[in-house]
């Protein structure tokens, strides 16, 4: 007998290959897992993550020098360090962690909607609205948000995380006692619990119904009458008829015997079949009903030991060789992969591999594959469905392949309950959690992406495969493309910071190691000196004291009181303290300079740190402003990385749900009303509906700002005939970071306020001179058209005028500056006598070259401070005096009575 037995299958490659050629594969296929299995365990990659996961875990054992720690990193020392006495951390990485987890996933999901689909081909416009909406209640009942979450918190840890998209259908399996219609004879009960219960589903009328013909002795006997669609009749379903019979005329028709002839009676929901007392009966039955919870997608976070792929790929798309190990029962196995041999003729679901059920129960599959994991009948087929496709496997050659598979799985029963991955092993502290029972133990599945020549024909088929590694043993094979969207592996690589030519990359922990782990020893030796100082080492003689005669090993103990021995022995004979130097400043500085290295290599900053070294002080405003441009440069870079990690996952996932989907479904969505109109916007703000979430701020859901359009919720269908079209077909996903463009937006918008008051307050002509200048500084800051910012000055137009003075405004001038008729013009201004010839004698004549100028009157803003007095000499003369302004705080100083101001009569304003 070969290693690998044949096992026949009914799937293309299972048909196609020869038994030479399976017996190939398999080898190929079991040979290559374990080798990168060993490649991966014998580098320091496997090393290095085992260390970044305690690590995360917040357990830094291998700091121990017993663990061959020698420093900053560790090494094969085994010298002392600092970390043998005091082992502690400041936890630095975990808060740039938890500061970036928050923030990335804020800036993908912080938004509804928070990404965009659209189908590559031939769609219509319509089809392409629906597919977002549907698309995105999918995603909400599967709980993307949260797994992606999660997967992002690994991959900063680890450097990347692994995630399985597969379909999972959830039933639940119940029972319930129900009247039902029964052929006559048999047991006059069925409710013994050694009787099977009937299903809705169960032929046994050779799938005809029943006909009304008299049932043949000991065949129908006693069972349930079934309609067409396998359904039972209840007691309390519908019916029509039973009423007296009438002719064509509406005249009551008469039996011989002289009774009325009654209508026969007839079910609502069959009316083929019709109730007859001489051969139907109502009886209790014990009734089995499925319902389906939930058939979606099925989105996890892998144990990063447990899947495996070449460590030189440069990404699991180019790999030839990806696989999945888990842990499954055996049960579950044989429900999956040997559904034919709980007996399906006789129309039994499989049930999570407990065949009979005798009570209500609800069933999860475990270890499902990328398709469906029902693997019993739908929809009132008599034969098993296979558990990677939908079509019914009827033929012989699955009996022969369930016996085959069967007699494989009875090999393995042996097996312990122990766990058997990587993921289920107990982690430190743990203690290790038995599974299953003792006739269902675990077993070790692994899923395997290969891709090989299996027809030796020169081209590469990509292959999936279901294998048993404990016994080299294959449960499944066939073609990827038949269960996977365009043969596209189910595993995908979320990945920070990553590496040249490698699919992994480095996480947190790797990245900033060496920096933590200094800072960490400076923090402990900081510790470990008070330690000390707080209890110093002692060296003292306890003999030269009564009590240390008395007992040599006397330990000093605070509280007590000890007496000299003779008078030739002071204090400082008998004890002394060893003084260690006080370096805690310097040590302190030197810590958080490595804290500030490790916040602007990150971009994580921390606003209330103090003044270190020559780098800017994060706490002046040239310190903030730096490391905040640092900082935003720096997420937008990890922001695209791991966008770019989650965007072909995003659109696997939505191509599986239009793959899989094989029945139409109703999902809500919520729309805005657009404001002034009845309408209703499809591709408006989405919330969490159908349950997932509160829909609370005008439905924005978690929305932290109320939405001012009204809202509503909208139903919709997706219908089968429209999934079909999407089948296949290649999808446009990109995830829109509507926050992160809001806030670039926000920036840019006040950057260009000064940009556009500098160009308002230029000339007209350096306007035109420097237009192209500022619309390039505008087009760099992202604005549309910004030729519309700047308009072009028109140079013909003459500059304007400048506004005349305020009348607040005053001019300082002395009383000697005015000419003689300016100064009779004041006077007359403010109604004082003009002066007379006697008054003007004293006057300065007019200058030599040229007449006295003509009396003109003065300028309304003009206010002499000082000089002459005009009018009469001995009644008026200019003074300076404080007015009040009613803002300052000081009073007005109070005027001397014998020099009063003079104040005109028609004057209220501010200035008398």
């Amino acid at each position: 007998m070969s290693a690998w037995p044949r096992v026949t299958m009914n799937t293309a490659l299972g048909r196609r290959l020869t038994t030479e050629q399976y017996e190939k594969l398999i080898a190929a296929a079991c040979a290559r897992r374990k080798e990168i299995i060993a490649a991966q365990d014998c580098q320091e990659w496997t090393t290095r993550r085992e260390r970044y996961e305690r690590i995360a875990a917040g357990d830094h054992w291998y700091r121990l020098s017993a663990n061959g720690y020698a420093g900053a990193v560790p090494g094969g020392g085994g010298i002392p360090q600092i970390f043998d006495r005091i082992n502690e951390t400041l936890g630095i990485i975990q808060s740039v962690r938890r500061f970036l987890v928050a923030r990335v996933c804020k800036d993908l999901f912080g938004s509804r909607p928070y990404f965009y689909v659209q189908p590559e081909g031939a769609v219509d416009q319509d089809l392409a609205l629906k597919l977002q909406d549907h698309a995105d209640w999918k995603l909400r009942l599967a709980d993307y948000t949260t797994r992606m979450k999660e997967a992002v918190g690994i991959a900063l840890d680890l450097g990347e995380c692994p995630i399985k998209t597969t379909w999972e259908k959830e039933t639940d399996v119940s029972e319930r006692l129900a009247t039902l219609l029964t052929h006559k004879g048999g047991q006059g009960d069925s409710r013994g619990p050694a009787r099977r219960p009937w299903r809705n589903g169960d032929n046994v009328n050779g799938g005809q119904g029943d006909t009304g013909m008299a049932a043949a002795p000991g065949s129908l006997a006693g069972q349930p009458v079934l309609t067409a669609d396998g359904d039972t009749i209840e007691d309390s379903d519908e019916t029509t008829g039973g009423d007296q019979a009438t002719d064509e005329q509406g005249n009551p028709v008469m039996g011989e015997d002289g009774q009325p002839v009654m209508n026969p009676i007839s079910f609502v929901k069959a009316p083929e079949i019709q109730l007859d007392p001489a051969k139907h009966e109502w009886r209790e039955h014990f009734v089995e009903e499925q319902t389906v919870l939930y058939q979606g997608l099925n989105i996890s976070a892998c144990y990063w030991r447990d899947v495996h792929w070449p460590i030189n790929a440069p990404s699991l798309a180019k790999a030839d060789f990806v696989s999945h190990t888990f842990d499954c029962r055996w049960s579950a196995l044989r429900a999956k992969y040997a559904p034919s041999s709980y007996g399906a003729g006789q129309g039994d679901k499989v049930n999570g591999g407990q065949g009979e059920s005798t009570g209500s129960q609800s069933t999860r599959s475990q270890g499902s594959g990328p398709l469906s994991d029902d693997a019993g009948t739908q929809g009132g087929e008599t034969s098993p469905t296979h558990p990677f496709t939908d079509s019914p496997v009827p033929n012989a050659g699955s009996m022969a392949g369930d016996a085959e598979i069967m007699a494989i799985l009875d090999s393995l029963k042996v097996s312990s309950r122990a766990p058997k991955s990587h993921e289920s092993q107990p982690r430190p502290g743990e203690a290790e959690v038995l599974g299953g029972e003792t006739e269902d133990p675990i077993i070790k599945v692994s899923e395997v992406s290969y891709d090989y020549d299996c027809f030796e024909d020169g081209i590469v088929r990509r292959l999936w495969l279901v294998l048993l590694p404990d016994c080299d043993q294959c449960l499944f094979a066939d073609f990827r493309a038949n269960i996977s969207p365009r043969a596209a592996k189910p595993i995908h690589l979320v990945t920070v910071n990553q590496v040249k030519h490698r699919a992994y990359g480095k996480g947190l922990h790797e990245t900033y190691e060496k920096m933590a782990n200094v800072a960490d020893g400076l923090l402990c030796a900081i510790l470990y000196k008070n330690k000390i100082n707080s209890d110093p080492t002692k060296i003292w003689n306890p003999d030269r004291t009564n009590e240390g005669a008395a007992n040599p090993t006397l330990v000093i103990e605070p509280g007590r009181t000890y007496s000299i021995k003779g008078s030739q022995w002071g204090p400082k004979d008998i004890l002394a303290c060893v003084e260690i130097p006080d370096l805690d400043d310097r040590t302190w500085k030197l810590m958080e300079l490595f804290m500030k290295l490790i916040q602007v290599d990150s971009g994580v900053t921390n606003a209330n740190q103090g003044d270190m070294t020559d780098l800017p002080s994060n706490t002046t405003a040239t310190g903030v402003n730096s490391m905040l441009e640092s900082s935003s440069v720096l997420h937008q870079y990890v922001l695209e990385e791991i966008r770019d990690s989650l965007t072909p996952h995003l659109g696997y996932a939505i191509e599986l749900i239009y793959k899989m989907q094989d029945r139409n479904e109703t999902f809500d969505y919520l729309a805005q009303d657009l404001p002034g109109t009845g309408s209703v916007d499809a591709n408006g703000a989405q919330g969490n509906a159908g349950g997932q979430g509160d829909k609370v701020n005008g439905g924005q859901g978690d929305s932290g700002t109320a939405a001012t359009p009204a809202q509503r919720t909208i139903e919709a269908i997706m219908e089968l005939a429209d999934a079909k079209k999407l089948n296949g077909l290649a999808m446009k996903v990109e995830f829109l970071l509507t926050r992160a463009k809001r806030q670039e937006q926000r920036e840019a918008a006040m950057a260009a306020i000064p940009i556009g008051v500098q160009y308002g307050s230029l000339p007209p002509k350096d306007q035109a001179r420097m237009r192209d200048c500022f619309v390039q500084l505008f087009r760099a800051l992202g604005f549309d058209e910004p030729e519309d910012f700047f308009p072009m000055p028109d140079l013909n137009t003459p500059p304007p005028s400048p506004p005349a003075p305020k009348a607040a405004e005053a001019i300082a001038l002395k009383g000697a500056d005015l000419t003689p008729s300016q100064k009779d013009a004041l006077a007359q201004q403010f109604g004082l006598p003009a002066a007379t010839p006697q008054e003007t004698q004293g006057r300065q004549p007019a200058p030599a070259d040229g007449p006295a100028a003509a009396p003109g009157p003065l300028p309304s803003n003009v206010i002499p401070d000082s000089g002459p007095a005009v009018g009469t000499a001995n009644k008026h003369e200019w003074t300076r005096i404080r007015r009040g302004g009613g803002g300052s705080g000081a009073p007005d100083a109070a005027p001397i009575p014998s020099r009063q101001p003079f104040v005109d009569p028609s004057d209220t304003g501010a200035n008398g």
